[in-house]
Formats: structure tokens, C-alpha cells, sequence
């Protein structure tokens, strides 16, 4: 696991041990960070730079200049693509072995420049795009920045900030937010949108989920909801304390949610509590890994609890 400390350090982690592999001075602490099979890219904004490290061993391997202040770091096939963020265009793609300013792009060339971009999501070799508030979502070739497939969108994407935008299902296909209420898939190989869920209440603007075949809501009120696409009806409902962080984990044993009281909850496949434990109230991510391990991220803290542990 690559993390982001808040003394300037980026750190690599070891998942099973929480021992540090190795660590880089970094300028910025708020900057995105972006995952390869072989490098991670970090958008350092005081420095104006995209840098990339080598996975293994932490060494730099370049630094590339920012056209624009911040943005994101999404790595998609041999690219690594920032710039979008809180207006701050154009995206623009980076060869991912050299640094080398590969291309740019904005959703209307000739608009102006204030317009903004969700967070891209790639998938295999392109790049899905979007800006808030907008109805059009464009499928892009993030070798080149060249606009592969254009879709009309029902409803205004919803605007997640610096979040997840888009969910990723299957190999082709991806869900995104839209309106207050919408839920959309985008298919590659199909030429419209598919509506596949109409909330009767307001939705956070995050992207949502789709774990163990449902689909992963959370209300503006704090509620969670398990829809069941199949059937057409809500699976289960939790109301936590206090707002559940973004992500729900599957588990052998049901489903791993947290909230920002501090709670972490276990619930049966049937959403039913099976125990929960207050954990800190500083964390605000919820991530699953390998053998039954689940990761908590906060301010200044990673932990890593078994589904024994709950």
C-alpha cells in the first residue's frame, strides 16, 4: 500500500506487517496519488510537478512540469492523466515510462476555460470523462486525448469533488451519478445510457458501488442502501450514527461498512448487525484487501483490522 503522510512523506506499507518498504520527501501533502503495475505518479502542487516513483524501491524516476495548478492522477494503460480538478484544465496525458506531454484535452474547445472535470475512470486503454453538471460523458483514448464515443446523459452529473466519479462494473461498463437521484451505466460497446436505479430520496453526489452483484447507495440523510438490481427492490438499509464513509467491503461473512462516529460494522448478507466496534473517529476510508483484511485510512493513521477482529 502507497500512502500519503502528513509530514510530507510518501510512504510505501507493508499490508501484512504495516512496516515501511520505503519513503520520499514529498512537497505537498494534498496532492492526488496515482497507482501502476510498476510506478505510482504524485501530483506534488507546491512544486508545480507530477512526479513518478518507482513501485519496488521508491527511486524517482521523473518529474513533469503542470500546465495548470493540481488536479488528478489516473494512470490508464500507458498514460498517466491530470489537470480538471476545481477548474483547473485542460486534462492532459503524460507518457508514463518518460514524463513526456502526450496530449490535452477540454470538453468544449472553443468554451471557456473555467469548465471542470470529474475524476476520469480508465478502462483498458481509454478514459471515461465527464464535467459537472454537464449532460455528456466522452470516452477518450488516453494514448492520444482523441474522443473515441460521446453518450447523452438523462440527467446533470452529479459533482463529487475530488472523489470517485465514476464505479467501474464488469470489464466495459462503468456507473455514474446523476442528478439528485439518477444512477447510470455506461457500456463501450453500446451507443446510449442505461437508467438501472431511481432513488425516491436525494443521493450523496459520490459514485456508487456495485459489490456482490447490488448496488451500493448512500442517502444525503446518513442512511446506506443495498439495492438488488435483479429484483428491482432494496436488499437492506443501515443508518449509522453518523454518515458511513464511501466504501462497503465484501466479506465471507456479509459486508464490512464504517461510519465517521468511529464504528466499524459487520453485517450479514441480509444486512443484518452482526457486531460493531468503535475503531477512531478520525477515518474517512474504507478499503478491502487480501485475506480477509480490511484497511482503514484517517488523518495521520492506517489500520488494518481482520473480519476476526469485528
Amino acid at each position: 500500500m502507497v500512502v500519503v503522510e502528513r509530514s510530507s512523506r510518501l510512504v510505501r506499507v507493508d499490508a501484512a506487517t504495516g512496516e515501511t518498504a520505503w519513503e520520499c520527501r514529498v512537497a505537498d501533502t494534498w496532492g492526488p496519488l496515482g497507482l501502476t503495475s510498476a510506478s505510482c505518479c504524485y501530483v506534488d502542487e507546491r512544486l508545480g510537478l507530477l512526479r513518478s516513483f518507482d513501485l519496488a524501491d521508491g527511486r524517482d524516476r521523473w518529474a513533469a512540469k503542470l500546465p495548470r495548478p493540481g488536479g488528478y492522477a489516473v494512470g490508464a494503460h500507458q498514460t498517466v492523466v491530470t489537470g480538471g480538478w476545481q477548474h483547473y484544465h485542460p486534462l492532459t496525458g503524460f507518457d508514463l515510462e518518460s514524463g513526456a506531454t502526450r496530449w490535452s484535452w477540454r470538453d468544449e474547445p472553443e468554451g471557456p476555460e473555467s469548465a471542470a472535470c470529474l475524476r476520469p475512470l480508465a478502462v483498458g486503454p481509454d478514459l471515461l470523462v465527464g464535467s459537472p453538471g454537464g449532460r455528456a460523458i466522452w470516452q477518450l483514448e488516453s494514448a492520444t486525448g482523441q474522443v473515441v464515443r460521446r453518450w447523452r446523459l438523462p440527467a446533470p452529473l452529479a459533482d463529487p469533488d475530488a472523489r470517485a466519479a465514476f464505479a467501474p462494473v464488469r470489464a466495459r461498463s462503468a456507473l455514474v451519478r446523476c442528478g439528485p437521484r439518477l444512477v447510470v451505466r455506461i457500456d463501450l460497446d453500446e451507443s446510449t445510457t442505461q437508467t438501472v436505479w431511481w432513488h425516491d430520496e436525494d443521493l450523496e453526489p459520490d459514485a456508487v458501488a456495485a459489490v456482490d452483484g447490488l448496488l451500493m447507495l448512500r442517502e444525503t440523510s446518513g442512511q446506506t442502501i443495498a439495492v438488488d438490481l435483479d429484483r428491482g427492490s432494496v436488499r437492506w438499509r443501515l443508518r449509522p450514527p453518523e454518515p458511513a464513509a464511501p466504501d462497503v467491503i465484501a466479506v465471507p461473512a456479509g459486508y464490512v461498512v464504517a461510519d465517521r462516529s468511529g464504528l466499524v460494522w459487520l453485517l450479514d448478507r441480509d444486512g443484518e448487525v452482526i457486531s460493531r466496534r468503535p475503531v477512531s473517529r478520525r477515518h474517512h476510508l474504507l478499503a478491502a484487501g487480501s485475506e480477509g483484511r480490511v484497511f482503514l485510512l484517517g488523518k495521520g493513521e492506517l489500520v488494518c483490522l481482520t473480519v476476526s477482529d469485528l
